[in-house]
């Protein structure tokens, strides 16, 4: 029974809940934990900082387990690879614990809407593009720059999925242009590459009116978060929604929306080894992204729930843990099966959870604990828009299902 009996804040950090709060603005973002469980990797700031997103830097910290149950904040080890320490978002860790992966603008004047994938070494400090598509600040698009964000490795470590406006008209020539990303210009698709080769190729087409998947007329996807299956045979993926008055093109709302992509997969669970299809799926080094069929690796796509967030799998691959609007406009977490259907509320009226807003939910389960976790965020303000100010945990045991946050 989900009776809330035991919770557990694992940080406390104080931040603006109020356009009238005199708190500083800070917050924490993504929280992820590593393989382990011991330790979680998340995005941290103090100041809503000069340019567009504020000024973050990446943490990881200690996590001690219940009785204690909190996160070593004060104690966590800072990560701000590349020249320009300002923007960063964390995503995942390798399937060692040993590499991270996150989004940032290492470059000095670089446009932080033109953001890369980047993965650092733990050990070494040493970082890497993953992806290489930016632009000075304060200049109108240059054709080729894109944004990048919302990068996350396959259970088996073979395939990144990443969220890309590669190919995308954007609007940088100013500050008021750059602000109306949300309700103007940014249109993204997913796509993937093999971490060893690093060779990225589209594999949606959600806003071409060509593609089986075309969102429908208009509408454009503006953001897209995946997240893999524990067998790396299907991707729960959010998709953010602009829906446009047919007769001005202005928008009207942002919507969400949760698909499920299937890979394309043959009778032995494998990926298809076609020569025609580009080998498993992914550009060769030597070979050109327009090259590769775009159904290579791509199977069924289809929407499980409508009006929902931030999808993750449970460990078993028979259900997702989710967020959802309340008519507060704040979020809370739900457990659906795979057509969509509702299972529980996990936060919804629970009095030992905040019901300020819960969001971004994450499902993990850990080799050295028989215990599952849904780590999620608590939305506040920050710059006058809704953001992360903290992060909690649900235990899921095989037995019941307790609150812990």
């Amino acid at each position: 029974a989900a009776d809330g009996s035991q919770a557990w804040r694992l940080t406390n950090v104080p931040t603006k809940i109020s356009k009238t709060d005199p708190t500083p603005y800070s917050g924490i973002l993504h929280p992820q934990f590593n393989h382990r469980g011991d330790k979680v990797l998340y995005t941290y700031t103090s100041s809503p900082g000069t340019d567009l997103f504020g000024d973050w830097e990446m943490r990881i910290a200690d996590f001690h387990a219940p009785p204690i149950a909190r996160v070593d904040h004060d104690n966590a080890k800072i990560y701000e690879p590349g020249e320009k320490k300002h923007w960063y978002e964390s995503h995942c860790w390798t399937k060692d614990d040993s590499e991270i992966y996150f989004s940032f603008s290492p470059n000095e004047n670089q446009d932080d809407c033109t953001m890369d994938i980047g993965v650092l070494d733990l050990a070494s400090g040493n970082y890497e593009n993953l992806t290489d598509s930016w632009q000075q600040e304060g200049f109108a698009w240059d054709g080729q720059s894109a944004w990048d964000e919302h990068a996350y490795l396959s259970s088996d470590g073979n395939l990144l999925a990443y969220m890309s406006s590669n190919g995308f008209p954007m609007k940088l020539s100013n500050d008021a242009e750059r602000l109306k990303w949300r309700s103007e210009w940014l249109i993204s698709e997913l796509w993937w590459m093999d971490p060893a080769i690093k060779t990225p190729i589209q594999a949606t087409y959600f806003n071409d009116p060509t593609a089986p998947e075309f969102i429908g007329e208009n509408k454009n996807i503006i953001g897209l978060v995946p997240n893999w299956n524990p067998e790396t045979t299907a991707i729960v993926l959010q998709c953010g929604v602009r829906n446009l008055d047919p007769v001005t093109k202005k928008i009207i709302d942002v919507t969400y929306d949760l698909k499920i992509v299937w890979l394309d997969l043959d009778q032995n669970g494998l990926r298809d080894a076609d020569e025609t299809d580009c080998g498993d799926g992914i550009c060769a080094s030597d070979e050109a992204a327009d090259s590769c069929p775009r159904d290579c690796l791509l199977g069924d796509i289809s929407i499980i729930k409508k009006f929902a967030a931030h999808g993750s799998f449970s460990p078993d691959d028979t259900q997702i843990v989710v967020d959802r609007p309340k008519l507060d406009r704040f979020y809370d977490l739900y457990i659906i099966d795979l057509e969509g259907n509702i299972i529980q509320s996990l936060t919804d009226g629970n009095p030992l959870v905040n019901q300020r807003g819960n969001s971004w939910p994450v499902w993990q389960a850990f080799f050295r604990q028989a215990v599952h976790r849904v780590s999620f965020s608590l939305q506040g303000f920050i710059k006058k828009r809704k953001d992360c100010m903290g992060f909690y945990l649900l235990d899921l045991s095989d037995v019941s299902l307790r609150f812990s946050g």
